[in-house]
């Protein structure tokens, strides 16, 4: 069976220095503006409660959103991971959806576990344990009524 993986609407892309990158990216290709956070979080990683801290930027390239991410602090999660396989680059392809509960539930159906997330009925976002195929892991993403795009 295939999965409906919803609309691609976001590529998040792990970064050693948010803001060098943010200068970058719009001093040279005029992307902005930017809408950056700071974040604590409780997430699964691994199987593990964990407390995640990182910077965020989000600006819009047309219909899709680019998200920079900078793990803060020596918590290991996907993004740390990332950086030590890989250095900087393209960590995921975010897909929103109607309900993640569903789609994990979906996925691991298929046998593919989720590698970090946070979620409930509500909302949330999953990293699906895709990239040992094609080098690029999946998130599932359902966003809370009053989050913004």
């Amino acid at each position: 069976p295939k999965l409906e993986l919803g609309s691609l609407g976001q590529i998040g892309v792990v970064v050693k220095d948010i803001e060098k990158v943010m200068k970058y990216y719009t001093d040279n290709f005029g992307i902005g503006p930017w809408r950056i956070r700071e974040m604590e979080t409780e997430s699964i990683y691994r199987g593990q409660k964990r407390t995640l801290r990182m910077k965020l930027a989000f600006a819009l390239l047309g219909p899709l959103q680019l998200e920079l991410i900078q793990p803060v602090g020596d918590e290991e999660s996907i993004y740390t991971e990332f950086l030590k396989a890989r250095g900087e680059g393209i960590q995921h392809l975010g897909f929103y959806l109607g309900d993640v509960e569903k789609a994990i539930a979906e996925f691991q159906g298929l046998g593919i576990g989720v590698i970090q997330g946070r979620w409930s009925a509500d909302g949330g976002f999953g990293y699906m344990d895709t990239e040992s195929v094609g080098g690029i892991c999946f998130e599932i993403i359902q966003r809370r009524p009053t989050q913004p795009v």
